[in-house]
């Protein structure tokens, strides 16, 4: 849908449901300066977003005021994201004042179900040691870049007064992830023992942590479990709420592969044989109270029932009849329609930036313009940033593609054209498989070569490879241009413009017809390159990449498996490999 932005425009907010009603934003943002300093101005307005069927619509308006205000410093990442929304999909190490007075660096999840997680433990590398005394896990420990225990004083600070959400987050390390989530946590003071409260239970990996509630925290040199005279601590070389004594101990020796005992960080009730994982998070969030919007420790504003109108501003005259505006979007003439809320949506101090949320829902039929790739998804409904997974497209506006969207990297809009995470689709297939496209975009899967010509042939396309090698170290590849010809051209490549970590490998398959088990196009004479490296692809004599060859389990060393041989250079088989395209306009106009 299009973006109508009304510039120079003040927004007032009046009256609706039968009852007549004012908002004076102007009073409202005053109540936050500390002088009374009240110069200030409209920017913009918009659609933020719509909504097929009954149709919903987000008009946003931004307002900046200058003045001076008292900071108030983030007491956790929710309130960071919430101050500035642009960082949502930024994970990474923050600064947060738990107690409003002393910092704290910790690590913010801005991406996993609208981000704003502070994780309080964090293990991925096995870099901190977590044997630890009590002193220490009170105070915390570790490189929030890497491990870390943020501290039991500050675990018991975030959740005293705020009802907090604990999202557990685990992978293994064959590559599988689970999650377990609870809608209450929280844990008490020093004098309590940092006594620990939960329930609530949703999830993938079964309710491991239930055992441990009500439990106080023991370390190795504080012993508060059930065990009598043995500590669980100095058994499970762990700081943990240990009973008598766990079915989790993600606080306990840090693995550097699957090994199976009880004093690694497990969690029982999803591999029974007590496996070390690969990564552990524990990360909290506040609950939001239904119909509250929070931000800053400022008072709550819901302004519910009001019916947004956009009048004067700036000298001119001028009115946004958003009736009209909607009509635009309808088939027909349906034009009951009514507004739901008005909310501030979010503050950021500094030269105050207000936005006002006002949403719509309109009753009546729209012509459904079917997205042709990801990048059009994301730009109809961006609300879908940070929301990787897999979506329908339509890349000759007819006929549904499911296909996996990278919405999250460098913007988003990403549409993936291969994709290889776990080695469960054979890519030893056909010129008509390769064609038409194989396999399951939420594992491993080919796109389709005619989906892929479909998509670079009138609008030009960046190209980005992600690989990950089974060490877990990343590299990628980008192409300013990528395109492939059609079938009579036999699929022919044509890329330029490298930049990147891993080398410019794709660049010897450049002007390459594509080649499979059952044609072959390469310029090797007498031999036939995807019989003998066991893929599809653009080979030529035969290739210094080779990502649809065979998949491996393991780092294991040959030109016939997907592998990218500028990175590394004996053909060592890859973990993961992502290629996929976005047009080039899309920068431009994000």
């Amino acid at each position: 849908m299009n973006i109508f932005v009304l510039c120079g425009v003040l927004f007032l907010l009046i009256a609706c449901t039968g009852t007549q009603k004012t908002l004076n934003i102007h009073d409202l943002l005053e109540k936050f300066l500390k002088t009374k300093q009240t110069s200030w101005r409209h920017t913009n307005s918009v659609i933020k977003s719509a909504n097929i069927a009954n149709i919903k619509v987000d008009v946003l308006s931004t307002f900046v005021l200058n003045g001076s205000i008292e900071s108030k410093k983030s007491v956790d990442c929710s309130e960071i994201l919430r101050n500035d929304p642009s960082v949502k999909g930024s994970n990474g190490v923050y600064t947060i004042y738990p107690d409003r007075t002393n910092a704290k660096k910790v690590f913010c999840d801005m991406t996993t179900n609208g981000g704003g997680w502070t994780a309080i433990q964090k293990r991925v590398d096995g870099s901190t040691d977590f044997y630890r005394t009590w002193k220490e896990y009170k105070e915390g420990f570790g490189n929030p870049s890497h491990d870390y225990w943020i501290g039991n004083d500050v675990v018991h600070q975030l959740t005293k007064n705020r009802p907090q959400k604990l999202r557990v987050g685990l992978q293994r390390y064959s590559g599988e992830k689970g999650y377990a989530e609870y809608s209450h946590f929280a844990v008490g003071n020093e004098d309590s023992k940092y006594k620990l409260t939960l329930s609530g239970y949703i999830g993938t990996i079964g309710n491991s942590l239930d055992i441990q509630n009500g439990m106080m925290f023991t370390t190795k040199d504080q012993d508060n479990d059930e065990l009598g005279s043995i500590n669980c601590a100095n058994h499970y070389f762990g700081g943990w709420w240990y009973k008598a004594c766990h079915a989790t101990n993600l606080n306990g020796l840090y693995a550097k592969s699957a090994l199976l005992d009880p004093k690694y960080n497990t969690w029982k009730s999803w591999i029974s044989n007590h496996e070390a994982f690969k990564t552990t998070v524990l990360m909290i969030r506040p609950v939001r109270e239904k119909g509250l919007i929070f931000f800053d420790s400022m008072n709550i504003f819901v302004f519910c029932e009001i019916f947004v109108l956009l009048t004067v501003c700036m000298g001119s005259q001028e009115t946004l009849n958003i009736h009209d505006l909607l009509e635009k979007l309808l088939k027909t003439n349906q034009t009951s329609w009514r507004h739901t809320n008005s909310v501030i949506e979010s503050s950021n101090i500094a030269n105050i930036k207000v936005d006002v949320l006002s949403t719509y829902v309109l009753n009546g039929s729209i012509e459904r313009k079917k997205s042709v790739d990801c990048s059009e998804i994301l730009k109809n409904d961006p609300s879908l940033k940070g929301s990787n997974g897999v979506y329908t497209i339509y890349p000759d506006r007819t006929n549904a593609k499911k296909v996996f969207c990278d919405m999250t990297t460098k913007c988003g809009g990403w549409t993936a054209i291969q994709r290889r995470v776990d080695g469960s689709t054979n890519f030893y297939r056909t010129w008509k498989e390769y064609k038409e496209g194989f396999g399951n975009p939420s594992h491993d899967y080919w796109i389709g070569n005619d989906v892929i010509h479909q998509l670079t042939k009138n609008s030009p396309q960046k190209l980005r490879v992600h690989l990950e090698r089974f060490s877990g170290e990343k590299g990628y590849a980008e192409y300013s241009h990528f395109a492939v010809g059609n079938k009579d051209s036999k699929y022919k490549l044509t890329l330029s413009g490298y930049i990147g970590t891993v080398g410019n490998s794709l660049d010897y398959q450049n002007g390459m017809m594509f080649s499979t088990k059952d044609q072959d196009n390469d310029k090797l004479g007498g031999k036939h390159c995807a019989n003998d490296f066991y893929g599809g692809w653009w080979y030529k004599t035969c290739h210094y990449t080779n990502l649809n060859g065979l998949y491996a389990k393991s780092a294991l060393r040959n030109p016939k498996y997907n592998s990218w041989r500028t990175w590394i250079s004996d053909h060592e088989a890859l973990k993961t490999t992502v290629m996929m395209i976005r047009p080039v306009q899309f920068e431009k106009d994000a």
